[in-house]
This record gives structure tokens, C-alpha cells and sequence, in this order.
């Protein structure tokens, strides 16, 4: 059975907590309930044995169905917050802390 915390929903609360954080003004990093998200996003894919590819294909698939995503009229600054998840997320999983 799929773990909750991979389902799309949890990935879109993700994304939705970085767009948050983006329309706050605020740095896009993992602390507070983005970063809590990650933790569980890791440790969920490693519990379930999913290589980080696999989360990565699983995050960008959640990306290109978010509607605030796809809202964004910049581009470039919809493309700059999914990198910074994306390395947030690769951070968390191989553990890399700052």
C-alpha cells in the first residue's frame, strides 16, 4: 500500500508550501511545514525503497498538476522555485544538512 505521504496530495502540499513561502516574501528553505514535509517525503520514499529519481519524476509530475504552479506568469520564477524544491528535497533524502 502507497504511503500517504507520497500520494499526490501530500507531494502538492509540498509545492504549495514552497509557493507559500515564495507569495510571503520569504526564503524558499526547508524549515517549518516545508521542511517538515520533506522529512516525511524522504523518509517515506526510502521506507518504500523508491530511488530519489523516482521522487524527483513523483515531484515534477505534482508540479505540472498544481494549478498555483501553473498560475505563475514567470516562467523563469516558476522554473527557479521547482529547482530550490528540488534541491531541498535531494538535501533531505541523501541528508545533507547546512
Amino acid at each position: 500500500m502507497p504511503s500517504p505521504a507520497l500520494s499526490p496530495d501530500a507531494l502538492r502540499a509540498v509545492l504549495r508550501a514552497a509557493l507559500q513561502r515564495l507569495e510571503n516574501g520569504s526564503a524558499i528553505h526547508s524549515d517549518g511545514q516545508l521542511g517538515d514535509a520533506l522529512i516525511t517525503l524522504s523518509a517515506e520514499a526510502k521506507r518504500h525503497s523508491l530511488r530519489a529519481e523516482q521522487v524527483l519524476v513523483l515531484l515534477k509530475q505534482a508540479w505540472r498538476e498544481l494549478p498555483e504552479a501553473r498560475a505563475l506568469t514567470d516562467g523563469e520564477a516558476r522554473q527557479a522555485l521547482l529547482s530550490r524544491v528540488i534541491v531541498l528535497c535531494l538535501d533531505e533524502y541523501y541528508g545533507a544538512t547546512d
